[in-house]
């Protein structure tokens, strides 16, 4: 652990989630996995991932804001590439459709650890707990309902971290001032940077949950440094 500047008063804590609280990369492979069986069901030929990958990026060019929406984002990438796969139009976005509710189930099978849950449980007994997110995580379906008053989530209307719009609702919603808001999330940019420049107070996690590897500070110095979110208790 390591203190930049002390905390002052705190109403509200709110959290990243995906890869703060636990590890999202075996949740996304293995929904990603299940997502292609699925449409190996409906498509004669399964293209390899760069072809997605090249689909995605061509849905970006053409429609920049798809880019803070991560299940639109897919959904138009499932679309235009089952088009190009030989589906109609109106085929190919009724089974775009169909595969998001079924991805977004597949990748929320997430088991939050008992140490995480204790923190939480911990936290959510002195401040109340929200969650701020650029992820798609089924949040009301999984463990992590039982520790959130409340959960912001990017989408094409509310633009993704670093932009101020997620922090400013939560305020506003919780008629708190931002320097009310602590702030804990893993990435230096979309975390650190997005909550200071809101306002907020933060505490920066590094490594993120389950990496070994540390991200250097990107224009923003948190409030305090941790290598283990269960450090919190500590601090809090």
């Amino acid at each position: 652990m390591k203190c930049y500047k002390p905390l002052q008063q705190i109403k509200v804590i709110s959290f990243d989630l995906d890869d703060n609280l636990y590890d999202n990369r075996p949740l996304l492979i293995a929904a990603e996995k299940k997502l292609r069986l699925w449409l190996a069901g409906h498509i004669n030929t399964l293209p390899e991932m760069s072809f997605w990958t090249q689909i995605k990026q061509q849905c970006l060019e053409s429609t920049p804001a798809l880019a803070n929406d991560i299940s639109l984002i897919r959904q138009h990438t499932l679309a235009t590439g089952l088009q190009i796969l030989g589906k109609s139009k109106q085929q190919a976005e009724r089974l775009a459709i169909e595969a998001m509710p079924l991805f977004i189930h597949w990748r929320s099978q997430l088991q939050l650890d008992q140490q995480v849950k204790n923190t939480l449980h911990y936290l959510g007994l002195k401040y109340p707990l929200i969650a701020i997110t650029n992820g798609n995580i089924d949040i009301k379906n999984t463990e992590l309902d039982a520790f959130f008053k409340f959960s912001f989530q990017a989408d094409i209307n509310n633009p993704k971290k670093p932009a101020s719009h997620l922090f400013a609702k939560a305020c506003m919603q919780l008629n708190i001032a931002p320097q009310q808001l602590l702030h804990i999330g893993d990435h230096p940019r979309s975390d650190i940077y997005g909550a200071q420049q809101f306002g907020a107070q933060t505490i920066y996690l590094t490594p993120a949950y389950g990496r070994s590897e540390q991200k250097p500070l990107f224009g923003a110095v948190p409030n305090w440094q941790i290598s283990d979110i269960n450090q919190l208790i500590e601090i809090l």
